[in-house]
């Protein structure tokens, strides 16, 4: 946990590279709050936090990759956070999204994702007609069209 822009900055090169390469051998990685976030390949590091889509609102950096092509966003429900993982997934080409509620985890064994816990994993995809106005000039509001959202409760399974 913690502030996952903090995490990335101060986590030693060589150990991060001991650590992708136990997890390349078959090894397990796992994180909370910032630490669940850091671990996709796209991280979300601020913006949104009045909840609202619009243009050019949202900071987005390189997380560690553990989780390729995935973007993870965590307190989901509890901090209102549907639309900025929406708006995430909006920006950046060919990922997926990945919302955890508080006390909930979801563990990803090749490509199938199961949801564990009290609350629940959203996943986002684009579909081929999705499209945006969030990268439009200026601050104001933005839309969304075109995205599939799956909600898994504990125990449901989907592959990615």
């Amino acid at each position: 946990g913690g502030d996952q822009s903090r995490l990335f900055a101060d986590l030693d090169a060589a150990l991060l590279l001991q650590v992708r390469q136990r997890l390349q051998d078959g090894g397990v990685v796992a994180g909370t709050s910032a630490g669940a976030a850091i671990a996709a390949e796209t991280m979300i590091a601020g913006g949104m936090d009045d909840g609202l889509l619009r243009s050019q609102s949202l900071l987005l950096t390189q997380g560690f990759s553990f989780l390729p092509n995935c973007i993870v966003d965590t307190h989901v429900k509890q901090r209102e956070r549907t639309d900025r993982l929406m708006a995430a997934v909006s920006l950046v080409d060919d990922k997926i999204g990945i919302g955890l509620d508080e006390d909930t985890a979801v563990e990803i064994t090749g490509r199938v994702a199961t949801a564990y816990g009290a609350g629940h994993v959203r996943i986002y995809r684009r579909t081929p007609t999705h499209r945006s106005t969030l990268t439009d000039k200026g601050d104001k509001r933005a839309s969304v069209y075109d995205m599939l959202v799956s909600v898994l409760s504990h125990g449901d399974s989907i592959t990615l």
